[in-house]
C-alpha cells in the first residue's frame, strides 16, 4: 500500500461486530453511523480544512458478528458497496462463543480471514486496514476469554505482514489506557467502549491512515 493519505479515499467502509457497529441501525441521529469510533472519524473528517468534500463512510458492523459471520455476507456487506478502504475489526465474539462451546482455532480464524482479505484485493480496487481486537480483564470473567481470544492476535498481525496492509494494534494500548485512566472510563462492559476508549481509536485510526 503507498501512499496512504485519508484525501486519497472517497468511500470508506468499516466492517466488524458490535464495536464498530454501535448500534447504528437503531440511532439515527449519529448519521446512521453509530455512536461509536465510526461516527467520531466521520466528525473529525469533517473537520479537516483539507477536505473540501469529506469521503462518504459506510459503517458495515454487525452486533455478535464473528469473521466467518462477516464472511457469509461479505459480498451484500463489503464488496458489492465499491470502497476504496476498508477498515475491519473482528475477533473478540470468537472468544465468547468459545465460553459457549463453539470454539475458533487459530487455523480456522487464519483461513476466515485469510478469506475476508482476499476477497476485497481480489475483487476490489479498495486499500485496507487491518484492526487488533481488543478485550480487558473487568469484570473478572472475562479473564477466562484470554485462552481463546489470546491466539487469534497474532494470526491478525501475521496477516498484515504477509498482504503488506497497515495494522492498528490496540489490545495493550487500551489496556494500558485503561491502567492510567481507570477501566470504567475506557470501556463499559469490558469489551464495548465508552466516549473516551472510542475517541482514542478513532484518534489512532486517523493517524495510521495519515502517516
Amino acid at each position: 500500500m503507498n501512499g496512504m493519505k485519508i484525501t486519497n479515499y472517497k468511500r470508506l467502509l468499516f466492517a466488524g461486530d458490535s464495536i464498530t457497529d454501535a448500534d447504528h441501525l437503531w440511532e439515527p441521529g449519529f448519521d446512521g453511523l453509530g455512536n461509536g469510533f465510526v461516527h467520531m472519524i466521520s466528525e473529525m473528517l469533517k473537520l479537516q480544512a483539507a477536505l473540501s468534500e469529506p469521503p462518504v463512510i459506510i459503517n458495515s458492523g454487525f452486533n455478535g458478528y464473528r469473521a466467518e459471520d462477516l464472511l457469509r455476507r461479505w459480498n451484500q456487506v463489503c464488496l458489492s458497496k465499491n470502497p476504496d478502504l476498508v477498515t475491519l475489526l473482528v475477533g473478540v465474539n470468537e472468544a465468547g462463543a468459545a465460553m459457549e462451546g463453539m470454539i475458533t482455532t487459530p487455523d480456522m480464524f487464519r483461513r476466515t480471514y485469510t478469506r475476508l482479505i482476499t476477497e476485497v484485493l481480489e475483487n476490489t480496487q479498495a486499500d485496507m486496514i487491518l484492526v487488533e481486537p481488543f478485550l480487558f480483564d473487568r469484570p473478572a470473567y472475562l479473564i477466562a476469554w484470554r485462552k481463546y481470544f489470546d491466539p487469534l492476535l497474532p494470526v491478525i498481525g501475521e496477516l498484515a505482514e504477509e498482504y503488506h496492509l497497515p495494522l492498528l494494534r490496540l489490545d495493550q494500548p487500551l489496556n494500558e489506557l485503561a491502567e492510567r485512566l481507570g477501566t470504567d472510563a475506557v470501556t463499559r462492559d469490558g469489551i464495548h467502549l465508552t466516549e473516551t476508549g472510542n475517541r482514542f481509536l478513532a484518534e489512532a485510526w486517523l493517524r495510521l491512515v495519515n502517516a
